[in-house]
């Protein structure tokens, strides 16, 4: 709702980001705390892991730099 109201702030947009990720990370080792995972299933939460690290870089890289000031 807050995202709606100011679409263009680029900390609540980071945020959300970092929320997104987490959110699909958690799901991704509940999946892989299962018994009897296929290896599609193992790939697929390993695609998940990889991606959000690639986002969090990003956004680290972002926070770190002065683009954001």
């Amino acid at each position: 709702m807050t995202k709606n109201l100011q679409p263009d702030d680029v900390i609540l947009n980071f945020d959300g980001l970092c929320l997104d990720e987490l959110i699909k990370v958690s799901t991704a080792s509940k999946q892989m705390a299962q018994t009897g995972l296929k290896p599609a299933d193992i790939k697929n939460c390993d695609q998940t892991f990889t991606e959000a690290i690639r986002t969090f870089d990003e956004l680290i890289t972002t926070y770190s730099s002065d683009k954001l000031s």
